[in-house]
């Protein structure tokens, strides 16, 4: 399985998930291009903020998985709650 996490977040989390994945051995290894996808990964994406991701970046990674079928099982898209 491999999984596409979509992060609102454009700096802190894509340093802070990676480590929070190893702590929690969660068994996948990071790639940087959906090209390099083969068992058991992840991608990270910033989406550079929720107006960008929702405008723009959001529709970009769909058609990114779209175009490169059974690359990807999931997609998880991880917004901030700092407002809520």
């Amino acid at each position: 399985m491999n999984f596409y996490f979509l992060l609102e977040d454009e700096k802190s989390f894509l340093k802070v998930l990676p480590q929070w994945f190893e702590y929690m051995d969660f068994g996948y290894s990071r790639v940087a291009d959906i090209q390099e996808v083969k068992e058991n990964n992840y991608i990270l994406q910033s989406g550079h903020g929720v107006t960008q991701l929702v405008t723009k970046v959001l529709f970009d990674t769909l058609d990114t998985i779209l175009l490169n079928p059974g690359k990807i099982d999931k997609l998880v898209i991880i917004l901030d709650a700092e407002e809520l």
